[in-house]
């Protein structure tokens, strides 16, 4: 389905609900699970004529068909370019260029106020400049680095399709265990074996993962055999770790209530994702992480700090009921595999920090991805 398509439904929609469905359903011949979604609208649709409720309700209930049905035809809908290559985030380009016509223009102004000899408010807007730079500095560059991997990748994925057309298609998409800034990570290893395509971003929260419109339309385009999925590490460990562990500690019971919408968000995202994803590749494998090791660190001493006097027993609980949420969704879908992690580095010598492996414990990492896909 074409960008036209898509206008097209979406204003059908509006005027004719029922005929807006029929329509939709020629699109989805290849997408069985999809369809099967759009039977039960059409369904639901047929219920309405026939029930007894009033006027009211009956258009408030269609107007929710309305908007599952504008779902469904966001997720099948892709660009007019079907067929063409996606290469890094199509909205990089014009992030880039929004930074540096800032820049630009924050030079061109402090220039101006000098060559005006106006030096008191040129002296201001340069620190301003500088205080703006120190604050946002780090994540951009972050950003920056992030989407040049991602560019990089996406180039070395479409010249090996042509250098090795029968090898498997991997396409990634998670955080910095696929896409380390400082050492070779998962994706690089698998890239010796596969076709990998990683969209992964280091510091990527879950949403930003399994809700990566970019990357689903990747999938859509290339029909990969296999992609691989992980997240949650972002929120878990470095962004919502204080408000997740309890303040003064507590041995039997770690966590605020704050934890469990976590774990409850956790489980809707990867369903959302794996519906979605499910019906556009042949299989899924999904990952938590491995137990932390080290007992150095900002996680390690945030639980000391608060008390705990065993904040290994913290971060084992951290771990297994990440890696038991994603197993139980997992084992919903009949092509989304888990892969278990837990226990593969036990070796200080194999991790880096806290949080991530080394080289050498990215490359035994990889070795689990690559026995897993190789069984397909």
């Amino acid at each position: 389905m074409n960008q036209s398509d898509k206008k097209y439904l979406k204003n059908l929609l509006t005027r004719d609900p029922r005929l807006a469905v029929e329509k939709l359903k020629d699109h989805l011949a290849s997408l069985p699970q999809m369809l099967e979604k759009v039977n039960e609208i059409e369904s639901q649709q047929e219920s309405l004529l026939e029930g007894t409720m009033s006027q009211g309700e009956r258009e408030n209930r269609q107007g929710e068909l309305n908007e599952s049905i504008l779902q469904i035809i966001d997720r099948v809908a892709i660009d007019e370019a079907d067929g063409t290559q996606i290469i890094g985030h199509p909205k990089y380009k014009w992030i880039l260029f929004e930074l540096i016509a800032l820049g630009a223009l924050a030079l061109g102004g402090i220039l101006a106020l000098v060559f005006g000899q106006l030096y008191v408010p040129a002296l201001i807007l340069l620190v301003l400049a500088l205080v703006l730079v120190f604050v946002l500095g780090k994540p951009i560059k972050g950003y920056l680095k992030n989407q040049q991997t991602i560019i990089e990748r996406g180039k070395k994925y479409y010249q090996n399709l042509e250098r090795f057309p029968e090898r498997t298609k991997v396409l990634i998409e998670g955080d910095s265990w696929f896409n380390d800034h400082h050492t070779q990570d998962v994706a690089d290893y698998l890239g010796e074996h596969f076709n990998v395509y990683s969209f992964a971003e280091t510091g990527s929260k879950m949403r930003g993962i399994l809700q990566d419109n970019d990357f689903r339309k990747l999938v859509n385009i290339e029909q990969p055999q296999v992609v691989l999925l992980s997240a949650g590490g972002t929120e878990l460990f470095e962004k919502y770790l204080k408000e997740i562990v309890k303040t003064t500690a507590d041995e039997s019971d770690f966590f605020t209530s704050y934890y469990t919408g976590f774990k409850r968000d956790i489980t809707q995202l990867y369903k959302e994702a794996l519906e979605d994803l499910g019906m556009k590749c042949q299989k899924i494998i999904v990952s938590g992480y491995d137990y932390m090791v080290h007992k150095q660190g900002t996680v390690h001493q945030l639980l000391v700090k608060r008390g705990f006097t065993k904040p290994e027993a913290v971060k084992t609980k951290l771990i297994d009921d990440l890696n038991e949420s994603i197993s139980e969704v997992v084992a919903q879908y009949a092509n989304a595999h888990y892969l278990d992690l837990r226990g593969t580095l036990t070796d200080q010598n194999e991790w880096a920090d806290e949080l991530h492996p080394n080289a050498k414990g990215f490359a035994k990492v990889a070795a689990k991805f690559k026995s897993k896909i190789d069984e397909y």
